[in-house]
Parts: C-alpha cells; structure tokens; sequence
C-alpha cells in the first residue's frame, strides 16, 4: 500500500488494524521529495523509529535540531513532537518502525470503596467511570479528545489540540464556538458504529460510542488531524500549511479512543459486579438490629481508615523539610514540627470523636497549614473570618483539612504565584455556612460539573469522602457547593444546621 502525501509517500509493508490485538508494529519505507518537509505534528499514541536509507535533512525532535544522513536512526517516544526538512538536493528515504503504545493498564481499582452508580434507573455512570480513571489514565494523554455522556453533555474534555483550533474556534471554551460540538445528540442517537467526519477547516474527527449492556452511554470524539485523503475538497489555501498525517498515526489515535471506552467499560462491569455482590451480603443479614449494626460499624471502620490516610506527598515534603532543618541545626523550628506532626497523628486517631466543634477543626488545620509553611514558607498566606458563635457549632470530624489539602494537590500543584487561603464561617437563621477559597488554577465548569457529579460515588477519597461525612450526620439537612471564582481560585462552601455544643 503506497500512501501518497504533501511532502512524498510512505510505501507501507505491514499495517496493523485498529481492532487488531495480535499486530500492532506499522511497517513502511518513507519518501520525502526534495526540498518539501514534514510541519510540526505530535506522534499521537505511538513511538517510532526512523532509519536514514538515502538523504540528508534536519530532524527537530521537541525542540532539538538534529542533522541526518545516511546509516543514521533516530527513536521518538509516543507523543514525540516532531518536524523534517529535506535539506538536499535529492529525494529522502528512511525506514520507518511506527509502534501504537498501549495507555490502559487491565488494572481496575478493586477498593471496596469504589464510586456507586448515580443515574436514576440505578445503572453506572459515565460520569463516576471518568472520574475513577481520570488521574491514572485520562490526565495523562496529550491526544485531543472529548468525552460526552448519553445526552450530549460533556462529561471530560482534554487540553491538547492542534494550533488551528484556537485560530479558528476554541475547543475548550464555549461548546456552541466549536463546529465539532454541534449536532453531538443526533450522533449519538444516529449510531452505534464508530466514525469521523471532516471540520469545516480540513481536520478529521473521529468519534467512537461507548456501549455498555448494549446500551450507548457516552461517545468520545477526537483526533483533529488533516489528511489529503479525507479532506480533498477543502479549500487548499487553508490545508496547505498542515502536516498530512500518516494511516500509522490515524491507526493510532483511533486505538487510543478505543482504549478509552474500553476502560470506562471494563470500569462499569467492575462496579456492576460490585454492586451485585453488595446486595448478596446484605441480603444474607437476617434483622434489621443487625444491618444498623453492621453499618455502624463498617461507617465507623470506614472514617478512621479514611482519616488515617494522611497524604504521603505532604508527609514525605514535611519529612524533608524537617531533615533539612536537622543538617542546618534549626533545632526550635524542627521541634515545632515534630509537635505539629505528632499532633496531626494524634487528632486523626481520635476515633471516639464523630461531631466536633468548628474551634477544633480550625486548630487542627492551623496545626496542618503550620507544617506546609515549612515548604512554602512566606509565600502560604491564611485568612479566618469566624463569626461569633459559629466556633462552637458541631461539625464532622476531621472534614476541614481534606478540603483544604485539595487546594494544594490541584489548585496550587502547578501555581508557582503567592498562595492564598481563606477560611470563613456565617451565621444565617438556623444555618451555618463554611467557605473555603483558595487563589489557585480555577478548574473550567467541566471539571466543576464531574467533580461535583462524583461527590455521591462513596469513593473515600478527596471531596467524595468529606461530602460522604456531612450525608452521614446531617442526612438531607446540608448543602455543598463548588465554583470557580471569577479573580482566580476555587471557592467550596458548606452549609450546615447552627447547632452548638462539640466535642
């Protein structure tokens, strides 16, 4: 097979299939005419290695200039960004080896914790599927691509897109200003067989459903790569400066989409099986004394393995800020740390304790934001705004200081600026509201609309397990919110019945 593009030919000895599991490798002898090149492209989900059989021209590989000539090779790692100059006056001609990568791991987390499904007619969610392999797995591919639940609405949307997106329309602002995003309901109530279609500025998108128990419950779109082949009738004084991709490429954008949905399905399986496997246990419980025993137990079992699980970024970063202080003989400050520290482990193993007043949730957190000054020294600002007689109000156990390390784990991980955080406290009728703001990175209204989505998954971890506390003791008689605010930040509330007395 002899693919011809805008720069020369690539003349395919092995090509692999996008639902092929036993051939992978893409095989194929690349011809670049004299004097033409290869623009900037991203090698999407694939690693490749080139061999130099004839010719001589400059390699950029992530920015590196890199001269070839004949006998020299050249390995790219999947998601290399690349360019080719032929430099010469005659044709170039290199082997290339084009392997797609595999991103999905068949680990699924087997915690006994995992998120319950939320749609009404008790079936899984899309939503809780993302939100479990976003961290591990979504976050980490640099392929543009958009997740959408049965409805249309996104549901994740990744930051990665070619150049002429943003020149043309914003794919990651407003959904109407994206061509790509309109008429999403009628495909995914059109069919259920993957696809693509051309944009109207030449780029192909692909789009592949995600079935499960026959049943379409989300679609993933993607790709957003000009080849001549598809977009022959577009007009040429708009395409002529894209890189026209190779099948290998379009091979492997297609496999990674297809590895997408088949780890949001192989996550709904695990949690349907989990949920079938629920309902046997309890099943088996034979008075209704001993299921409110049991659950007592198991919620109890549950928040102190929760409040034990002392994030181990900030214990090792506090652990190395306490051995420097050991080398350079800060002896009162390094004290002051291990009573900090001792003290944290301490009020977390406070098992006994269930409802606390909001002065002892505060101290703790006073106790936490103390040890990550030793990171952050003078650059960590606080703020408290308590009003009176809002100190002494019952709140959850150790729910404060989670809400605030996720300030530092997401808000601040990448926010190199003066970090700042409020906490505020009102007094309202018979309610309490607590604010926590922080100025970090704001999180666009997707990532708001899935985090809030997945704050009832029981999932144990981050805002699902402080949400989960708050159900525990107040049932339907509280309130949780998430926005982004408009000056930078994350701003999260909580509001609560204004009752006093703590531990």
């Amino acid at each position: 097979m002899i693919e011809k593009t805008a720069w020369g030919c690539i003349d395919w000895r092995q090509i692999s299939k996008v639902g092929d599991r036993d051939s992978s490798m893409n095989i194929g002898i690349t011809t670049i005419n004299a004097g033409s090149s290869q623009p900037t492209h991203v090698h999407y989900g694939h690693e490749q290695l080139l061999f130099v059989l004839e010719g001589e021209g400059i390699n950029i590989i992530n920015g590196e200039s890199h001269p070839f000539h004949k006998g020299m090779s050249f390995y790219m790692k999947a998601d290399t960004v690349h360019e080719e100059y032929n430099t010469g006056d005659t044709e170039i001609h290199e082997l290339l080896v084009s392997n797609p990568i595999p991103f999905v791991s068949n680990h699924v987390d087997t915690d006994d914790e995992l998120a319950q499904p939320e749609n009404q007619d008790g079936s899984v969610s899309i939503y809780q599927a993302v939100e479990a392999i976003r961290d591990p797995l979504l976050e980490s591919i640099k392929l543009p691509f958009t997740i959408f639940d049965e409805n249309g609405y996104v549901v994740m949307r990744g930051q990665h897109y070619p150049q002429v997106c943003f020149e043309h329309c914003d794919p990651t602002g407003a959904e109407d200003d994206c061509p790509c995003y309109k008429d999403i309901k009628r495909e995914i109530s059109g069919s259920s067989y993957s696809g693509d279609f051309i944009c109207p500025y030449g780029l192909t998108v692909n789009y592949h459903p995600v079935i499960f128990r026959g049943r379409q419950i989300g679609l993933i779109r993607g790709g957003h790569y000009y080849t001549s082949m598809n977009a022959s009738d577009v007009d040429k004084s708009v395409t002529d400066r894209y890189y026209d991709q190779p099948v290998s490429t379009q091979i492997g954008i297609q496999k990674i989409q297809l590895q997408i949905a088949e780890s949001i399905i192989r996550f709904c399986e695990f949690e349907e099986s989990r949920r079938a496997l629920e309902h046997r246990e309890a099943s088996l419980r034979n008075t209704e004394l001993e299921r409110n025993d049991l659950q007592k137990n198991l919620t109890i079992m549950k928040d102190t393995v929760t409040d034990l699980k002392i994030n181990h970024h900030f214990l090792f970063n506090t652990l190395n800020c306490m051995a420097g202080m050991a080398l350079e003989g800060n002896g009162e400050t390094l004290y002051k740390a291990i009573l900090d520290l001792s003290n944290m482990f301490r009020y977390t193993i406070s098992t006994e304790l269930q409802l606390v007043s909001l002065k002892s949730e505060i101290t703790y957190l006073q106790t936490y934001l103390d040890l990550q000054r030793l990171r952050y020294e003078d650059s960590l600002h606080v703020e408290y705004d308590i009003a009176d007689g809002c100190e002494n109000v019952r709140v959850p156990f150790n729910f404060l200081q989670p809400i605030v390390e996720n300030a530092f784990t997401h808000g601040f991980m990448s926010y190199d600026d003066d970090k700042y955080i409020k906490i505020s406290a009102l007094h309202t009728g018979d309610k309490m509201t607590v604010t926590i703001m922080n100025n970090g990175i704001p999180a666009d209204d997707v990532t708001i609309n899935r985090t809030k989505k997945s704050w009832s998954s029981k999932s144990g971890h981050g805002l699902s397990f402080v949400y989960e506390k708050f159900q525990g003791a107040y049932a339907g008689e509280f309130s949780m919110d998430m926005r982004a605010r408009e000056e930078g930040g994350v701003e999260i509330s909580v509001t609560v019945p204004f009752a006093e007395g703590g531990d």
